[in-house]
């Protein structure tokens, strides 16, 4: 009897280290007879479901009043949220730093009045304006080019933009790109997990509907155009794991495509919703997005197929702009 318990224990231990289906028996000591233990014991087993981790920051405000969006953070099944910082302004394109230390972001809440680069903690406290460009169309879309310096989009005058990079503390700014002399603007400008590629698109002057997608080197040589074609491409994101690059198409729709350009693949197929600022997730198994529906803006998640797309904050009286996880 003891050796008939020690043979069902170590099946049992077994089953519960590889955590699979199989058929399971025990036989006399003279192999006369099969038993199946499912007849003795009932245990089932399952693979575990490994979630996506990470936390989401968006910027949020009533429908109906676009130039009032607070930035608060929720988990990634739409939970928790939490306001990190309220100034009764616009304050969009908010980022963390690395080791999410840092919020950076862009707010009219300024004291040129237009919107200005800020940086705060995560937890929303010592909150720094660090731009002082009163440009026209004012500065946005920044990011942590490293432990000191951020990178953003200068739109001094109509139809221009520029990437521009300052340190955490408002000095030595340098504008890092001449897309002028060229006839374009440049925008979106995204960074790969080990700062040595750059993501952004372009296009011609007037902020025309021609965007293409470029990827260059850090310093901005080796450029290459990704993208050709008569619709609008960007809002690109660099992925980490899977050597891809996830952007909006037509201004419409989520799609992804190699580093090199090449295995285009359209997620979404809205007929009457416009997609924008798709982010992958920090295991690069899902991808976030916002989705405008002709009222209102709700953040949306999808398996990196497209498969089982969900929206995600599904309000009725809010605006929400995603704008990083992780």
């Amino acid at each position: 009897m003891k050796k008939f318990f020690s043979i069902i224990l170590v099946l049992f231990i077994w089953q519960l280290t590889f955590a699979q289906e199989a058929k399971m028996v025990i036989h006399k000591t003279n192999g006369t007879e099969e038993i199946n233990l499912s007849d003795i014991v009932d245990i089932s087993f399952s693979m575990p479901i490994t979630p996506t981790t990470g936390e989401i920051l968006l910027s949020k405000g009533p429908v109906g009043d676009n130039a009032s969006l607070s930035i608060y953070s929720m988990n990634d099944d739409g939970n928790a949220v939490t306001l990190i910082h309220n100034d009764s302004k616009n304050s969009r394109y908010a980022r963390w730093s690395k080791d999410k230390t840092k919020i950076v972001y862009s707010s009219d809440n300024s004291s040129t009045g237009g919107h200005e680069i800020f940086l705060m903690n995560s937890d929303g406290t010592n909150n720094v304006q660090i731009t002082n460009d009163n440009p026209q169309y004012g500065n946005g879309n920044p990011i942590f080019r490293s432990n000191s310096k951020i990178w953003y989009f200068n739109a001094q005058s109509t139809g221009w933009t520029e990437i521009t990079e300052i340190n955490y503390d408002g000095s030595e700014k340098t504008k890092l790109t001449d897309f002028y002399s060229q006839g374009k603007s440049g925008d979106n400008i995204n960074i790969n997990s080990t700062g040595t590629k750059f993501c952004y698109y372009k296009q011609t002057s007037s902020w025309s509907y021609d965007g293409e997608i470029y990827t260059s080197n850090s310093d901005f040589s080796e450029e290459i155009q990704l993208t050709t074609n008569s619709y609008c491409d960007g809002y690109p994101r660099l992925s980490s794991v899977n050597n891809k690059i996830v952007y909006i198409y037509d201004f419409k729709d989520v799609c992804v495509m190699n580093f090199d350009g090449t295995g285009f693949v359209k997620l979404t197929e809205f007929t009457d919703k416009n997609a924008s600022g798709p982010i992958w997730s920090p295991d690069e198994s899902k991808i976030i997005f916002t989705v405008w529906d002709g009222v209102q803006n709700d953040v949306w998640i999808m398996n990196a197929d497209g498969s089982s797309q969900i929206n995600l904050t599904n309000s009725t009286d809010q605006n929400e702009i995603v704008s990083d996880w992780q």
